[in-house]
């Protein structure tokens, strides 16, 4: 119970963590224009070639940006600037994605169970990870 006399849900732990995020596709096209040669300094090798496959690529990039945000922000862990970014790999396959965790992300590999959903629309990519 809380100072209220209601229930405690941090203790009940009935709810999932959940991450949102939303990324104006505009952005990461001219994000996209302006480093793209430099996209291995906060991606995998895979997110690259997803991206770099895409017909548009900058959206692709919109997508992958939103994912990790979201994942991010549901494994509730402090900054650690963009190239913490590095740490969460968003493995994008045909009928789902996947997620890989480095570095101080690692304790996470393979032992939390999730899901990732994406909306795409004209303007905006919004990404949301829940049950971490």
């Amino acid at each position: 119970m809380n100072s209220d006399g209601m229930p405690s849900f941090d203790k009940l732990r009935i709810f999932p963590r959940l991450g949102v995020d939303l990324v104006e596709i505009q952005k990461a096209k001219d994000f996209y224009r302006a480093h793209r040669d430099r996209l291995k300094d906060w991606l995998a090798p895979e997110e690259i070639s997803y991206i770099r496959e895409s017909r548009k690529p900058y959206e692709s990039l919109a997508v992958l940006l939103a994912a990790k945000e979201a994942v991010f922000k549901a494994l509730s862990r402090p900054w650690m600037g963009p190239f913490g970014f590095g740490d969460i790999q968003i493995v994008p396959g045909k009928n789902k994605v996947s997620c890989r965790f480095r570095g101080p992300f690692e304790p996470f590999d393979g032992k939390k169970r999730f899901t990732l959903s994406f909306y795409k629309g004209k303007r905006y990519v919004v990404a949301l990870c829940a049950g971490i």
